[in-house]
């Protein structure tokens, strides 16, 4: 699927090689609190992608999909608990991206039309969202308000894409192009892909600072899911174990310290795309000298091209009055393209993984004040040692090569032998992924 990025950040004339470490303000470091609602920030127009739902010239019909399920009346059913993670909202406006617990209703009018009640409370209360998954196969969210207002923008509303082009193409034309923003439902758990929820703004100015288009919808990076009462969640992330930070990361300033102790953070493999890594709280040091309670938000690292990985923008999770919530992610993001000496690297040597920032390497971002720079005036290092007992990276594959392999179709029924040419789920230990049996 095409997509249409916007400018991620200012020009690369910010990142001059002579700049210092800039002094943030004397104002008292503080956590960004988990119960603002309305009206809400957010992080940037940046970390938005334009997307663009058009699939091109296609002989097959095109139709309405089915009417939008928050206009018409259900008699909702409670079901249980459950738990969502799927997080579009959270990763738009900083907030915590893990799983929450919800209560699930299912319409007695319409079986697999599903409510959940709960989702995202650290912006709404009680916040709704209704799932139709009647098609296993073919899940969709129809458009419908969030709850949340931004403050520049106005009313926010969520869908999915499946939903919005299955008002002018069919399922298995939209499954066939574009599989990988499809929502499926497989043993009682909603899968949610990168992209596959995205967010509007109908009411954004003409003028709003973030750029907004009112009949565009954006896409994150957030991925999730939507676990039903009784289902099974197949956990996308491997733990690799104790991973050690060694460098300024983000000391200087924010904490004006000059000594850096090293710290070990947790950090996790995606099992969908081996070259993802999740650190999960990333900057513990400087929330304990703040007498901050909790964790910094986690980081995703992207090591495809492993002589330039990035760190997308994300909230540190603290702020101050004058400067607004604090943003980190590698200094690359304001290049088009970039020098070589603020390109960050990953090496996997000797059972080692290693994460390299070089001096300047890592970007802060002021939400307020919408200052960028880089900041770290000495190289940082992320470093993972990997066991050979079973527990590391090197054995995680052998680990899910030597699981057995279990086949669903798209109505998440396990199917044992599947026949050739089946479009199928197929999952082996951790990984579950969608193939074409051969």
């Amino acid at each position: 699927m095409k997509k249409l990025y916007t400018t991620l950040l200012a020009a690369c004339t910010l990142f001059a090689a002579s700049a210092a470490a800039p002094q943030i303000s004397d104002a008292t470091l503080t956590a960004v609190s988990n119960n603002v609602v309305k009206p809400a920030t957010k992080i940037n127009a940046s970390r938005l992608k334009t997307v663009d739902l058009n699939l091109g010239e296609v002989s097959a019909p095109r139709r309405m999909g089915a009417a939008n399920p928050m206009a018409e009346e259900y008699t909702w059913e409670s079901k249980g608990a459950g738990k969502y993670a799927a997080s579009i909202l959270a990763e738009m406006y900083g907030n915590s991206t893990d799983p929450v617990d919800v209560e699930i209703f299912e319409a007695k009018e319409k079986p697999g039309l599903y409510k959940a009640v709960g989702v995202w409370p650290d912006m709404v209360e009680n916040g709704e969202l209704i799932v139709d998954a009647s098609d296993p196969e073919f899940v969709t969210v129809a458009k419908q308000f969030t709850g949340v207002i931004d403050e520049e923008d106005g009313e926010t509303y969520i869908a999915s894409q499946s939903w919005i082009l299955n008002q002018e193409y069919d399922k298995d034309l939209i499954i066939s192009k574009v599989p990988e923003i499809v929502p499926t439902l497989v043993d009682g758990c909603i899968y949610f892909p990168a992209e596959a929820l995205v967010l509007n703004w109908p009411n954004a100015p003409e003028d709003s600072k973030y750029g907004t288009d009112p009949t565009a919808w954006a896409a994150g990076d957030a991925s999730g899911y939507l676990l039903l009462p009784g289902g099974e969640y197949v956990e996308p992330w491997t733990s690799l174990g104790k991973g050690t930070f060694s460098g300024d990361v983000y000391y200087t300033v924010l904490l004006k310290e000059q000594s850096y102790s090293d710290y070990e953070v947790e950090v996790y493999q995606s099992t969908d795309n081996e070259n993802i890594y999740r650190v999960k709280n990333p900057i513990r040091p400087i929330y304990e000298a703040a007498g901050i309670d909790g964790e910094s938000p986690e980081w995703k690292i992207d090591t495809t091209d492993p002589n330039e990985i990035t760190i997308s923008l994300t909230s540190l999770g603290v702020g101050n009055q004058t400067d607004g919530v604090y943003y980190a992610g590698t200094t690359n993001l304001g290049y088009k393209v970039c020098p070589e000496e603020y390109k960050s690297k990953f090496t996997k040597e000797n059972n080692c993984l290693t994460f390299t920032f070089p001096v300047d390497g890592l970007l802060l971002y002021t939400a307020i004040t919408k200052k960028a720079f880089p900041v770290n005036e000495t190289e940082v290092t992320l470093t993972v040692k990997l066991k050979d007992d079973g527990s590391g990276l090197g054995s995680i594959e052998a680990v899910d090569n030597n699981a057995p392999v279990e086949y669903f179709n798209l109505q998440g029924q396990r199917v044992s032998n599947p026949a050739a040419g089946q479009l199928m789920i197929k999952r082996q230990g951790t990984k579950v992924s969608k193939v074409v049996v051969r």
